[in-house]
């Protein structure tokens, strides 16, 4: 996880970045910025993906929607046209449970994979 801290030479410092303090305004601002981004982008690929193939859910298998979105919507029959975006929340769900978990690091690994089967 970018915001991660953890003490280092009696400091509570970034993983990633140990020359960042865990205390000080830069880190305040790259959180808040990693959490908006985070959100933005793990709630509005699914939700773009709902409305495009939403708006087409009639015409699923047409060339012409098969052409312009057949990426996400091609492997689904009309009635479940939304799978694409529900699979895509299970993901991030799943990512964010493993980032801010605080529990033991193989846990963190069985629970990676898992993501990595189902991905």
């Amino acid at each position: 996880s970018l915001t991660r801290c953890d003490d280092l030479d009696g400091q509570r410092r970034v993983l990633v970045a140990p020359e960042v303090l865990c205390t000080g305004s830069d880190y305040t601002n790259v959180a808040i910025a990693a959490w908006i981004l985070l959100t933005l982008w793990g709630l509005g690929l699914p939700a773009i993906c709902y409305l495009l193939t939403w708006r087409k859910r009639r015409n699923l298998h047409a060339f012409t929607t098969r052409v312009r979105i057949g990426v996400i919507s091609s492997e689904y029959e009309a009635g479940y046209f939304y799978w694409d975006s529900v699979t895509l929340l299970v993901r991030l769900t799943i990512t964010l449970v493993v980032s801010l978990s605080s529990a033991s690091q193989e846990l963190r690994l069985v629970l990676l994979l898992i993501v990595g089967i189902t991905a």
